[in-house]
């Protein structure tokens, strides 16, 4: 298995935690107490190797998760969100209007609750 400092660990990562939402399990939760401290030493790393002038050694410290790779929320529902703004439905148009904003910070519960 690839390791969480590459993108192709990462992407098992995602697959396996946003998996773990078809058993109704929240995995990026879950799985935070294995991740969380390899991402803060990534990044720790990548600090150093900068300061230092040496090349970055991770593709993927803390937070790149997040940003990149869940989109809009758990799920990546930012599309979804977007759709349904734009959506013939008058209900459908109002919640993607509520959603939006906190979309944009990778919050969705308001749509999925």
């Amino acid at each position: 298995m690839f390791g969480l400092n590459t993108i192709p660990g990462l992407l098992v990562f995602t697959l396996l935690a946003l998996g773990l939402w078809t058993l109704g399990i929240h995995g990026p939760n879950l799985l935070a107490g294995i991740t969380t401290p390899i991402f803060l030493n990534n990044i720790a790393m990548n600090m150093e190797a900068f300061r230092s002038g040496q090349p970055i050694p991770n593709e993927v410290a803390d937070g790149l998760w997040t940003l990149f790779m869940n989109v809009g929320g758990s799920g990546a529902t930012i599309g979804l969100v977007l759709a349904m703004v734009f959506a013939k439905s008058k209900s459908y148009r109002e919640l993607g209007k509520l959603s939006f904003p906190s979309a944009i910070f990778c919050i969705n519960v308001i749509l999925i609750t």
